[in-house]
């Protein structure tokens, strides 16, 4: 081929490649695709509440050129709802949202009135007004609370206390994933005596389950109340007694 033929060639692609790119970088984004991990079960984050944010918070979403995908993702990771995101675009216009939520794991409440949930690495998610999560239920004082629960990190709000709430979030995974124990425990309380107590749905009665410093060792003392209640307490029934006491390592203390 002659050589002016072939210079003149690529003379025709590069600009028809250069308008290519041109027109493409300045195409509107004017399409979203939004994918929130697990759908909109959650009620933390859903397509519409992203929508809305995009639409009335990101303003510099203009163009495929000009959209800074990095400065999005940033700002949506941002939020206290939000675990991780990725965001990109494509040359037809589309801007990518692949959105990672926060999952509540137990909610948390005090005898004041505090209330939030938390999620498994131990960041405190506040209440959302349009939606209840279905987790496990923690109450305690709030001198406790300031004891075990609020630092700010960043901006998140984390556990001061990491080894306790990886301990409370193991224990209330395992309740929440037990048939048995999700059906029967109404209610977790870390008492002032540095104890943790089941409130149950049925019977009259309150169970002290261990110390604090013991809850790692949750699954251990669960089965001790097991073995009591399709034992001996099922023989003399479950409203025999107020107060059942497992906290001891070989023995129940149960008290009428």
């Amino acid at each position: 081929m002659d050589l002016s033929i072939a210079a003149a060639m690529f003379a025709i692609a590069a600009a028809g490649l250069s308008h290519y790119y041109s027109s493409t970088r300045a195409r509107r984004i004017d399409k979203f695709d939004i994918k929130i991990e697990g759908g909109d079960t959650l009620g933390f984050v859903t397509v519409d509440k992203v929508r809305t944010l995009v639409d009335d918070s990101l303003g510099w979403v203009t163009t495929v050129g000009g959209t800074d995908v990095r400065r999005i993702e940033k700002y949506i990771d941002s939020m206290i709802y939000v675990l991780d995101s990725e965001v990109y675009k494509d040359e037809s216009g589309t801007l990518h949202m692949e959105i990672a939520p926060r999952i509540p794991r137990v909610r948390v409440m005090t005898y004041g009135g505090e209330s939030f949930y938390m999620d498994d690495y131990g960041v405190i998610i506040p209440r959302c007004a349009d939606f209840v999560a279905d987790v496990p239920l923690v109450t305690m004082s709030d001198s406790a609370l300031s004891e075990y629960m609020p630092h700010v990190a960043g901006n998140k709000i984390i556990s001061k206390n990491y080894n306790f709430t990886d301990n409370l979030i193991n224990f209330a995974v395992k309740v929440e994933s037990d048939p048995f124990w999700s059906d029967f425990i109404a209610q977790i309380n870390l008492n002032e005596a540095g104890e943790i107590e089941i409130i149950p749905r049925i019977g009259s009665h309150k169970v002290i389950l261990c110390e604090v410093s013991d809850l790692g060792s949750a699954d251990i003392f669960l089965g001790k109340l097991y073995k009591l209640y399709f034992g001996q307490l099922k023989q003399t029934g479950w409203n025999r007694y107020s107060l059942i006491n497992l906290k001891y390592n070989k023995m129940a203390v149960c008290t009428k």
